[in-house]
């Protein structure tokens, strides 16, 4: 340079200031000036009286960061192009749409070398060579972090893959998920609130290195701009003694590859979203203009109620895949292993998925659009009136038919009413309310819990006893403001289930629902939280908080069953026998049972079928595993669906408050002695309890952390349990094994 260069440096910590200008100024020949500025007014009253600039090198503080990328851009209009580089002590993933893949980041204290390169590669100054350089580098020694945070001495930190147990920041290693020559990534806990994530590290050996840095820095801020509800999210990034990391999302559920190595099934109404899901994320990236890698049954995972969810799949120097249809017949060879065989499968999914495998048919899907595109269509065709023609000539067939059998329907009507109204079967009354004491109970793993008195439902509500409740409500149409919750969605104008018709006419008859046997007195399913929380208020109850409900199913001893402390599948309807082609093998029912039908699964306090049949809701809500931010309703004791995880302090979070599926039903609870049986509702103006007013955290619960293996999905053909059945893992493979380190 003919001139001298400048160099422009703003921290607003006079700390983190001298400690910059020390590095820069020791590292910078005298041919160098360097320009000091603790506030972004200060530095731009120095560049105004600068004639030319070749660096930039700003703090960012945790407040107010945007200033200092306005004067960033001040700066480039002014003097062209400024070599720029960002440092904080605080995450700056909020200010990575504004940060240039060109400029470097990065973490406060600033590594010497780092800075060093920096300057010499990025911004073309003259360094000098350090002593240490020239008399042959020492081996650095950096105190490596125990399980507990606290210094293990002076045995220096690896280069490459780190011990489980090191602290990095907030975080504590638990185990390595994938890792390769420059790359790991591990599966870690927030210490602070205790949240599993899996942590990405690039290895200490490129500290120094600033084209390593600033790409697996640009890697962590395009993931971070991501925001798809079907797509895993990136927290935050950081560094720290030499290793540069960033947090993502843990994905608790399993990959599309992971259950078909296990032989799980997947019902057709998973698959279709699953493939609605890959359309719409595909389109979001390629909308973004961002890079990416392919969707795959490595990526693409079930979680909670067989929802899709795809490890963020945003990387930068991928490029953006071509439209030549190998994103298809990715998607395609993921779903293909799930499909029913024969004359079982869905003929509109088959065809699709054909369409997909073969893209260069003159119908062939190459791209998201035609995906998209293809979807809809069917969706619209479903929905479509039948044929006018179509309707004639059937109408035309049956008036010839009809003179034939006028005669033996007459004679099939007598019979029919036999087995559709004289056959039908009791419908029982299950009314009755156990007495809980008041007094202490061991509560989860910790110590005891004292309640006041309560009652609660002996049994589950049945379809019988919500016939009633749905009857009462078309009766008298004002009962829906009363028994309403107050934050129930303004979208919601109806509490009967989804197919409830279809459901409670063959629940009438003694029919069959899905394949398994059904009447008026086993448990209703497929209602959601505000569902369960109306009916209870129609019946002048609530619903009980999660305490209550443990409390009545441990009994004052803390048994891990209802029964005691060993485990007996006999005992209560499980999922253990789901596969079974006849009646269940364990205890003799494949799917749902009536509520009184297992005399076994009862309690000490006389309250029946808490270890199975159907999963309950409780009135407790708290944060969902996979979003902090949401509270979402507890659910408690196991199902017909579940193969694991049986003792009755397991706490299932549900997806949403909105959640509604064939496995889940409710009992009702009250803090008062309820009145005789046999008498009618006694619907309330007011909540029992104040609390109920909206939900919210209990606040004895919320340190509890939910139970694995939360599955709660009724398959769609009982013939074939869906995936949900299947255990959930012990150390979350679902975390993103598929973000190649590579």
């Amino acid at each position: 340079m003919s001139e001298s260069p400048n160099l422009l440096l703003l921290d607003p910590s006079d700390a983190d200031r001298d400690a910059l200008h020390a590095i820069l100024a020791g590292a910078m020949t005298d041919t160098g000036n360097i320009h000091q500025a603790a506030t972004v007014e200060g530095a731009r009253e120095i560049a105004e009286k600068l004639d030319h600039l070749e660096a930039f090198v700003a703090g960012v503080p945790k407040e107010g960061g945007e200033a200092v990328f306005d004067l960033r851009d001040e700066l480039a209009d002014r003097f062209g192009d400024v070599a720029v580089a960002f440092c904080s002590a605080h995450d700056m993933s909020p200010h990575y749409e504004r940060v240039d893949p060109s400029e470097m980041l990065f973490f406060k204290p600033v590594d010497d070398e780092v800075l060093r390169r920096w300057l010499t590669e990025k911004a073309g100054f003259a360094v000098n060579t350090p002593a240490s350089e020239a008399e042959g580098e020492k081996e650095e020694t950096v105190p490596i972090e125990s399980a507990t945070g606290s210094s293990s001495g002076a045995e220096p930190l690896p280069e490459g893959l780190l011990p489980l147990g090191t602290q990095l920041g907030d975080y504590r290693l638990l185990s390595v998920i994938q890792h390769d020559e420059d790359l790991a990534m591990y599966e870690a806990e927030q210490t602070s609130i205790g949240r599993k994530v899996a942590l990405k590290t690039l290895y200490r050996r490129h500290r120094t290195d600033p084209n390593w840095v600033g790409a697996f820095a640009h890697e962590a801020r395009s993931r971070a701009l991501v925001s798809h509800p079907h797509i895993s999210l990136v927290y935050e990034a950081d560094q720290d003694r030499g290793v540069t990391y960033y947090t993502l999302e843990l994905i608790a559920g399993h990959t599309l590859s992971q259950l078909s190595a296990a032989g799980h099934s997947i019902d057709e109404a998973a698959l279709w979203r699953i493939l609605k899901a890959c359309a719409d994320v595909l389109h979001y990236l390629r909308a973004g203009g961002m890079e990416y890698r392919m969707l795959t049954a490595d990526t693409i995972f079930l979680v909670g109620d067989n929802q899709p969810r795809v490890a963020n799949p945003v990387k930068p120097g991928m490029g953006v895949p071509e439209d030549d249809g190998s994103q298809m017949k990715a998607i395609a060879a993921a779903i293909r292993p799930f499909m029913k065989p024969g004359a079982k499968a869905d003929k509109r999914l088959v065809a699709l998925l054909d369409r997909m495998e073969n893209p260069s048919r003159v119908d062939g899907i190459k791209s998201e659009e035609g995906l998209a595109s293809a979807i809809r269509r069917l969706e619209d065709e479903a929905l479509q009136p039948e044929p006018a023609a179509e309707i004639e000539k059937r109408d035309n067939r049956a008036a010839v038919i009809s003179g034939v059998t006028i005669g033996g329907l007459i004679v099939a009507g007598l019979l029919m009413w036999y087995f559709l109204v004289g056959n039908r079967p009791e419908v029982k009354a299950f009314d009755n309310m156990i007495r809980i004491p008041e007094g202490p109970f061991v509560y989860q793993d910790g110590g005891n819990v004292e309640l006041p008195a309560f009652w609660i439902d002996e049994y589950e509500v049945t379809l019988g006893q919500y016939a009633e409740f749905l009857d009462a409500i078309q009766s008298d149409g004002s009962l829906l403001k009363v028994i309403r919750h107050p934050d129930q969605p303004e979208t919601k104008k109806s509490h009967k289930p989804p197919h409830w018709d279809e459901m409670y006419a063959e629940a009438v008859r003694g029919g069959r629902y899905k394949g398994a046997d059904i009447d008026p007195n086993c448990p209703v399913t497929n209602v959601d939280w505000w569902d369960a929380y109306a009916y209870a208020r129609w019946m002048g109850n609530r619903l009980p908080t999660e305490q209550e409900w443990e409390k009545a199913a441990r009994g004052l001893e803390g048994n891990l069953y209802p029964w005691g402390n060993d485990l007996d599948l006999s005992l209560f309807n499980s999922g253990i026998d789901q596969d079974a082609k006849a009646s269940g093998s364990k205890d003799g029912f494949r799917y749902w049972s009536p509520v009184d039908a297992l005399t076994t699964d009862e309690s000490r306090y006389g309250v029946r079928g808490l270890a199975g049949n159907v999963s309950e809701w409780t009135a407790t809500w708290d944060s969902h595993p996979d979003f902090p931010d949401r509270t979402v309703p507890v659910k408690r004791g196991a199902s017909f669906t579940n193969k694991e995880n049986f003792e009755v302090t397991a706490r299932r979070l549900a997806n949403s408050a909105d959640d509604a599926n064939l496995s889940t039903g409710f009992r009702t609870a009250r803090s008062n002695p309820p009145p005789p049986p046999g008498t009618p509702p006694q619907t309330p103006s007011a909540p029992e309890n104040a609390e109920e007013v909206a939900p919210a955290v209990d606040s004895a619960d919320s340190e509890a952390k939910p139970a694995e293996g939360t599955g709660d999905a009724m398959p769609a053909d009982p013939a074939a349990p869906d995936s949900e059945t299947a255990p959930a893992p012990e150390t979350n493979d679902g975390a993103p094994a598929s973000d190649s380190a590579s």
